[in-house]
Formats: C-alpha cells, sequence, structure tokens
C-alpha cells in the first residue's frame, strides 16, 4: 500500500534558493531525515490570519541551528516543513495554492548570512 503524500513546503537551513514545495509522506522517519533531527515537533503558526503547521526539529534551539522563521522569540530553526491539518484536525492536508502564496509573499533574508527565511511566523493570528 502507498504512504499518502501532501502538498507541502520546505525551507532548508542555510538556503540561498528559497523555499521548494513538494510532496510530503506521513512517515515520522522520512520527516525526522528531512529536517536532520531525532525528534520532531508540530507547532501552530500563522502568517497574517493564516495557520499553518510547521514540523521542527524539537531540539533545534539546543544545537544552535541556523533561523529559518521569524516574528517573535524564539525563532523557529533548523530545516522547518510547512504543512497543514485537515478541519478535524487529525490528519495532513494539501497545502492550498493560497496558503503557498502566504508562504511565498514573506520571504526575506538573512542580512548576516544571506540565508532565505520566512518572516511574520507568530503565534496567534494578527486579527486577535
Amino acid at each position: 500500500m502507498t504512504e499518502p503524500t501532501y502538498i507541502a513546503v520546505i525551507v532548508r537551513e542555510h538556503d540561498k534558493k528559497g523555499p521548494m514545495v513538494f510532496k510530503l509522506t506521513d512517515d515520522l522517519d522520512r520527516m525526522q531525515k528531512l529536517i536532520g533531527c531525532d525528534c520532531i515537533d508540530i507547532p501552530r503558526r500563522f502568517i497574517g490570519d493564516t495557520e499553518f503547521r510547521i514540523i521542527v526539529d524539537d531540539s533545534g534551539l539546543l544545537k544552535e541551528r541556523a533561523p529559518t522563521a521569524y516574528g517573535e522569540n524564539p525563532p523557529l530553526v533548523g530545516t522547518i516543513i510547512f504543512t497543514n491539518y485537515t478541519e478535524a484536525g487529525e490528519n495532513f492536508r494539501d497545502l492550498t495554492e493560497e496558503e503557498i502564496a502566504v508562504i511565498e509573499d514573506n520571504l526575506g533574508q538573512n542580512t548576516d548570512t544571506g540565508d532565505i527565511v520566512v518572516l511574520n511566523v507568530k503565534m496567534r493570528p494578527d486579527s486577535m
């Protein structure tokens, strides 16, 4: 049986080219390999009023990985994957074209390293 795939966006640590849209499988080992960690976390974050679930290295700050998303302290660090859940919150779903556009519209560059990063990533929507 083939694992289902979902459209997601990956932002790689130390990347100078920008994020990439790709097909994500709901496979823990694969997710850990993609972001380079042993333990993931999937926090809920917003850009403006658009909600995302972002797969991150749970201990990335302790490992002093490079920031890839800014907006509130602390930043999200290391390679991150923007995803989203179904309305019931039980499974991943494809990111919509509008959600991908929100990510692309909030790209910036780390002035110290030249790395492409995502800006305005916050814990609450702007409308709160």
